[in-house]
């Protein structure tokens, strides 16, 4: 008895500990960043309402967290407006759609966009950006200098249609995703805590029957 009571408290700490490096601690997250922030040295012209941004890339892991981009205006300068984002597969389907308020963007330097979904590694994809109710400056999109292309995803960049010499500066984050780890945890965790739960319930029951006996 008191050996399974051992090796239940163990299993139990265990299973404790898995849960909380999974989840809160996120031992198991990989994290793989890829970016060309070192390349800024030159921007789009002001980019107007309704004119699309679209930047083919290669991702190169099969899931993004997140798509981060630099859009600026001239010093002193605030936009109002919308800034529309869209995730597209090679056949064109949009995956991913967001809407963000304009001033929370321009001026923020990468502004992080999340997408957490699953892609397919080596295969071509298209993120676009576009602007409506545009207001104030017409924000511009820092870009690489000419003839170089970075980081090792991105490609080529159009802007209204034309092919740009220069690609967007872009910030790549993939990650896995944790949910089969943390699910297996979870339910290791489950099955334990129900076999301690029966077995301390039969204890009881047994402790009652014993008693009723005497």
């Amino acid at each position: 008895m008191k050996r399974d009571k051992v090796i239940y408290i163990v299993v139990g700490i265990c299973m404790a500990i898995a849960v909380i490096l999974t989840v809160p601690v996120g031992i198991f997250r990989i994290e793989q960043i890829s970016h060309n922030g070192g390349d800024a040295l030159e921007r789009t012209e002001g980019l107007g309402e309704d004119v699309i941004v679209s930047q083919l890339f290669t991702p190169q892991a099969d899931y993004i967290r997140s798509i981060s981009i630099d859009l600026h205006c001239n010093e002193g300068e605030t936009p109002d407006g919308t800034l529309h984002f869209a995730l597209r597969n090679a056949a064109g389907e949009e995956i991913v759609s967001r809407a963000y308020p304009l001033p929370a963007i321009a001026n923020a330097g990468f502004y992080e966009i999340p997408i957490k979904h699953t892609v397919k590694a080596g295969e071509p994809y298209v993120w676009e950006i576009y602007m409506t109710d545009l207001e104030g400056c017409a924000p511009y999109l820092s870009c690489t200098p000419r003839g170089i292309v970075s980081p090792v995803e991105n490609h080529t960049m159009t802007i209204a249609g034309q092919e740009s010499e220069s690609a967007a500066i872009t910030r790549y984050i993939y990650g896995r995703r944790q949910g089969k780890v943390a699910c297996l945890t979870y339910i290791a965790f489950i099955l334990w805590a129900g076999a301690a739960l029966t077995a301390f319930l039969k204890r009881v029951l047994s402790a009652q029957a014993h008693c009723s006996r005497e």
